[in-house]
C-alpha cells in the first residue's frame, strides 16, 4: 500500500464509493423483494447490507489507524523530577517570584534546549 497521502485519500474515497454502491444495490434488491413478497430475498438483501456496513466500518477504522501512524503523538514534557529543577514553590521561596513566572521560564528553557540554542 502506498504512503502518499493523496493516493491514500483516493483509495479511501474509491472504497467508500464502492461500499455506497453496494448498499444502494442491496437496498434496491430489498425493495424489489418486498414488492414481490419474496421473504427469502428480503433476508438475503438485509444480510448483504449488514455485511457491507460491517466491512465499510472496518475499512474506515483501519484507514483512521493507518493515518494516525503518520502522526504519532507528541512526546510528553519532562516531569519536574526528570528536569532536576526545583519545584515552583521552592523557587518562590528563595527567588521571590511566583510559580506562574517560574513555569513560563522553565517552558522557555525547555524550548530553547529542544531547538539547540541552550547547552548546559
Amino acid at each position: 500500500m502506498s504512503n502518499d497521502p493523496r493516493e491514500l485519500s483516493e483509495i479511501y474515497q474509491y472504497a467508500m464509493k464502492n461500499y455506497d454502491c453496494g448498499m444502494a444495490e442491496q437496498a434496491a434488491n430489498l425493495a424489489r423483494a418486498t414488492a414481490e413478497g419474496d421473504f427469502s430475498a428480503q433476508v438475503e438483501a438485509t444480510q448483504q447490507m449488514a455485511s457491507i456496513r460491517a466491512q465499510r466500518d472496518a475499512f474506515h477504522r483501519n484507514a483512521i489507524e493507518h493515518a494516525q501512524a503518520f502522526n504519532p503523538p507528541a512526546p510528553q514534557a519532562p516531569t519536574q523530577a526528570e528536569t532536576g529543577l526545583p519545584t515552583p514553590d521552592e523557587v518562590a521561596g528563595f527567588c521571590k517570584i511566583d510559580a506562574a513566572t517560574y513555569n513560563r521560564g522553565v517552558a522557555k528553557l525547555m524550548k530553547l534546549k529542544a531547538e539547540g540554542h541552550y547547552k548546559e
